[in-house]
């Protein structure tokens, strides 16, 4: 992964130049693409946009941008629940853009999936946060992928209470029917 001010230097590049593409699709994506990515400052309990890498394709690396959309996240979706309890919520819309070095470029929409709480839901242990985030995308030519990312909010205990610090991705994004 990159690192250092170098490495955080070349990721705002690379996503500045997904950010000023011109946007298209194209067939020849890849069928399966691996993801990181860190969540941008902003995100509400009910949205939260996102940005990164993805390397594992022919295409070769490239760089993807996230917007989802969603209802209340655990613990505030089901706060009666044990710290064990696997809350769910719907996703309820949002957008992905992807640029490979090869050239191919995707852009689409999410459809309905879930985020259930996988581990933590942060209380009352003021710990991380851990989601399963499973959604469809169909893209602007009509084809449909499958987004399945692992999701975990940075908490921490401040003058305390629990408060999300930042949030990471780490996934794939497949082609063909979910």
């Amino acid at each position: 992964m990159l690192g250092g001010i170098r490495g955080q230097s070349l990721m705002v590049a690379a996503t500045l130049s997904l950010i000023a593409a011109p946007v298209a699709t194209s067939a020849a994506i890849v069928p399966v693409d691996h993801l990181i990515g860190l969540e941008l400052p902003g995100a509400t309990a009910t949205s939260g946009t996102f940005e990164g890498v993805s390397w594992g394709a022919p295409g070769g690396a490239g760089v993807w941008r996230a917007t989802v959309v969603h209802g209340l996240l655990a613990p505030i979706s089901c706060p009666a629940a044990p710290v064990t309890a696997r809350c769910t919520t719907t996703i309820r819309g949002g957008s992905f853009a992807m640029q490979l070095a090869g050239g191919g470029t995707v852009v689409g929409g999410f459809n309905l999936g879930t985020i259930v709480t996988r581990a933590g839901a942060g209380l009352p242990r003021c710990s991380d946060e851990t989601y399963s985030v499973r959604d469809t995308m169909t893209t602007l030519t009509g084809e449909v992928w499958s987004f399945d990312v692992a999701l975990t909010h940075l908490v921490v205990r401040v003058a305390g209470a629990c408060r999300t610090y930042g949030a990471t991705v780490l996934g794939i994004l497949v082609t063909g029917p979910a």
